[in-house]
């Protein structure tokens, strides 16, 4: 199995976690991490898309803010 290249604790931004792929948060934009490939398929790293959109405890409440706008406007 390709290498796994996982974040630091120094690195992290966040104690809050994404309910989608259980990483850190990365609220705003895709979570991607990193794979050292095999030596014998050129042991080259390699970044891949895991998490399309944050659904943390923040982002949850700013959701949550936002709905909770849009329907009291409509009523």
């Amino acid at each position: 199995m390709p290498e796994l290249i996982l974040e630091s604790p120094s690195t992290r931004t966040s104690l809050t976690c994404c309910q989608n792929c259980g990483h850190t948060s990365h609220c705003g934009g895709p979570k991607y991490v990193t794979f050292k490939d095999y030596a014998v398929d050129g042991g080259e790293y390699r970044e891949v898309k895991i998490c399309n959109h944050c659904r943390c405890e923040d982002c949850s409440k700013q959701r949550e803010r936002k709905w909770q706008k849009k329907t009291t406007k409509e009523d």
